[in-house]
């Protein structure tokens, strides 16, 4: 399998990718990678919200790889840094990891696994930051729901808005 190298690559891979096969070659290139950048993140993201069979092809391994990447962006930047576009775009790839729910309903799942109680953990502390914004708090809060289970917000599953996609491309 070839990995998509370029930023280019992976922003128009998140937008074009249709099938879940292709979703999985996305996720296996993705999960070789050493190092994130917003684009890897948002071209996952972005294929979990719009492919309604990617979810299938989401594995615990990659679910609880892609969460804790997810949770050290959210670490690093909530206090120092509350609106910056790596920020939203975490909060936003966990929910769409929960897409993979479909086949694994335990999947992130806070009373059977501890990337998901880490999950819960980050995102409350985030929404009582004082540094936290609305959107995120508004965001982060809807994710705890999902991840336990009691979510009641199916938009925030398939929550990416046109100026995520431009803001902060080269993060």
């Amino acid at each position: 399998d070839r990995v998509f190298p370029s930023q280019t690559a992976y922003q128009c891979l998140g937008r074009v990718i249709s099938g879940e096969h292709e979703a999985d070659r996305l996720f296996v290139a993705v999960n070789a990678l050493a190092e994130y950048k917003i684009y890897h993140i948002r071209a996952v993201t972005s294929v979990l919200s719009r492919v309604e069979s990617a979810g299938r092809r989401v594995t615990p391994a990659f679910a609880d790889r892609m969460a804790n990447v997810a949770i050290s962006l959210i670490e690093g930047n909530y206090q120092t840094n509350p609106s910056s576009t790596f920020l939203s775009a975490a909060i936003q790839l966990v929910a769409a990891l929960l897409r993979g729910r479909l086949v694994n309903p335990e999947l992130l799942d806070p009373d059977v696994c501890a990337t998901g109680k880490r999950a819960v953990e980050v995102m409350w502390d985030l929404v009582g930051s004082e540094h936290s914004t609305s959107r995120n708090i508004r965001l982060a809060t809807s994710v705890v729901e999902w991840l336990q289970k009691r979510g009641t917000d199916s938009g925030v599953l398939s929550q990416e808005t046109e100026d995520d996609e431009v803001a902060g491309e080269n993060e």
